[in-house]
């Protein structure tokens, strides 16, 4: 019997160039990021989006970027497939999380799939 037939047997270095590649892919194929820009005051928003922001466990922002702009916000944000942003978007949840802090509705909201990301000098995709 091989290494290749007990998977236990590979060195940690193969093990984790598997893990690696497996996270890749499956990053690559379903994470949507989506844009979301807020017009008005950038510092009245961005008062409210850090209260907001307060509120949501750390945990369920996989990766998240909020961006002052001349004449609002941006945020960037991931779900972990296409169904979970529509959800997410049609869900009640965040629009009473954003109405309770007094964010308006976005002026615009896309959304991309992910080809890659870099997160701390990593790639996250493929």
């Amino acid at each position: 019997m091989s290494a290749g037939d007990r998977p236990w047997a590979e060195s940690p270095k193969a093990s984790r160039e598997k893990f690696r590649d497996c996270l890749r892919t499956r990053y690559a194929r379903h994470v949507h990021a989506s844009i979301w820009k807020f017009a008005g005051d950038p510092d009245d928003l961005l008062a409210r989006y850090d209260a907001m922001v307060a509120e949501i466990p750390p945990g369920n922002l996989t990766l998240h970027l909020c961006l002052r702009a001349g004449d609002g916000i941006v945020l960037v944000d991931t779900c972990p497939s296409a169904e979970v942003f529509r959800t997410f978007v049609a869900g009640e949840a965040f629009a009473a999380l954003r109405a309770r802090h007094g964010l308006p509705e976005p002026e615009a909201l896309d959304d991309y799939p992910v080809h890659r990301a870099f997160v701390d000098g990593r790639p996250r995709g493929a």
